[in-house]
């Protein structure tokens, strides 16, 4: 007897009609909806992320949308830990976990898991915190250069969030974060039945969207979302800042851009982030998935909504 909990899982790229998809899928199986985006996560930046509308939320309900502060710094473990919970409590409530997001890792994550690496201790992070306010990003790096150069090798050398945690792990375990990647805690995923759908549509049919996405979000209100960040006083290695469209406005909004400057600098950070997703879910989606190639509308939602319930039933 299978006593597994079965779950939806949906990803793909930014415009590609995920959320649509997710409501239609939601409405045939008796669905919750549950967030699978790092940055949907935050609360400050409703518009700036998509998050849904309160029309969708009455409808279907949501959970983990627009859950953390912007000063909070989210990641894997945490989002993985709250949503594996969150898909529990709903099975018992008789419905159906439905996760959707474009954030590829962390839906990876209720397949494999996330890797088991030890409690950093305080004094080593406060040391490599020290490091990096003081010295810069450049030197962080250089200095993961020397301790740890395969990873390295595959972090963008301004990434400083995630070189800070490389270094953090190679001082305060003496192993790269590549080994504990390798090791993988998988108690929290081991009871889901995980059935995967993702929606890549070429790049080209994404682009006339994603030219109009972030002056959409202007004209609702997007510029008083930045206002707030920036009155809040976070530095722009917070995490609330990749978000697309979030330097740029508040470059605008200091003075340091135009604004026609700001938005075709974010429609292009869009584009890439785009082709990152392309390149992310066509390496690791899992075989036996469902995959649609076309954006999803909300009548093609409605059609492919029933092609997937009876895919996977």
């Amino acid at each position: 007897m299978n006593n597994k909990v079965k779950t939806y899982i949906i990803g793909g790229a930014t415009c590609s009609g995920k959320s649509a998809l997710a409501m239609a899928l939601a409405h045939r199986v008796k669905g919750t909806i549950i967030c699978g985006d790092s940055l949907q996560l935050y609360k400050d930046i409703p518009l700036l992320t998509a998050q849904p509308s309160a029309a969708d939320k009455s409808s279907i309900p949501h959970k983990m949308y627009g859950v953390l502060p912007a000063r909070e710094q989210g990641n894997l473990a945490k989002w993985l830990y709250n949503a594996t919970r969150t898909i529990q409590d709903v099975h018992k409530e008789g419905r159906v976990p439905i996760i959707v997001g474009g954030t590829g890792m962390y839906l990876r994550a209720l397949d494999e898991g996330v890797a088991s690496v030890p409690k950093i201790s305080p004094e080593v992070r406060e040391d490599a915190r020290q490091l990096y306010e003081k010295e810069g990003v450049s030197v962080l790096y250089s200095k993961l250069q020397e301790e740890d150069p395969e990873i390295a090798e595959k972090l963008n050398p301004n990434d400083s969030q995630r070189i800070l945690r490389a270094y953090e792990v190679i001082k305060g375990t003496g192993r790269s974060l590549l080994y504990w990647q390798q090791h993988h805690d998988l108690d929290a995923v081991s009871q889901l039945e995980n059935h995967w759908t993702v929606v890549l549509p070429p790049k080209a049919l994404l682009e006339p969207f994603l030219k109009k996405r972030l002056q959409g979000m202007i004209d609702e209100g997007a510029l008083e979302e930045v206002k707030m960040l920036l009155q809040y006083g976070l530095k722009t290695d917070s995490t609330v800042f990749r978000a697309i469209g979030v330097k740029e406005l508040a470059a605008y909004l200091q003075g340091e851009m135009d604004l026609p400057i700001a938005i075709e600098s974010a429609t292009i950070a869009t584009r890439q982030y785009v082709k990152r997703q392309h390149t992310w879910f066509k390496k690791y989606t899992p075989t036996g998935s469902y995959i649609i190639d076309e954006i999803m509308t909300a009548d093609k939602a409605r059609l492919y909504a029933e092609k997937i319930e009876q895919f996977f039933s």
